[in-house]
């Protein structure tokens, strides 16, 4: 897949993979969503990309990484992002002194700062899970 606002991470690295092996191949890239779809009708598989040798199906980079002896790339996902934010508001909140973090005030915690709170806990929990 090569979408003018996307190519696609893992034919890139099925490309690499090749590539290193000094394997001979055709790179039949799809630059539509449409031909993206239609491939995967064709061709009856969930995602692309998908790699062929002669007549029969390999499959995606990680079972063409599985077949040349290989352990697959994993996604480049990291959790730093959320963990950093979460460092950031704790810290935060054992600095400050005001009534929407509820430490040393006698003023009580509305309902508006007590529902937002209960929001970004909601959404920090979803974003841990990756639901």
């Amino acid at each position: 897949m090569d979408l003018p606002d996307h190519a696609c991470p893992w034919g890139l690295r099925a490309v690499r993979l090749l590539q290193e092996r000094h394997i001979p191949f055709e790179d039949h890239r799809l630059t539509s969503a449409e031909e993206v779809e239609a491939f995967k009708q064709a061709h009856g598989v969930a995602t692309a990309p998908q790699v062929f040798a002669g007549d029969g199906r390999i499959g995606g980079y990680s079972d063409l990484a599985v077949r040349l002896g290989v352990g697959p790339e994993a996604a480049d996902l990291s959790t730093a992002p959320v963990v950093a934010v979460f460092l950031t508001a704790g810290l935060m909140s054992m600095a400050l002194n005001c009534a929407c973090v509820g430490r040393n005030s006698r003023t009580p915690q509305g309902w508006v700062s007590f529902s937002e709170n209960l929001i970004m806990a909601a959404m920090g929990a979803v974003m841990l899970t990756g639901s």
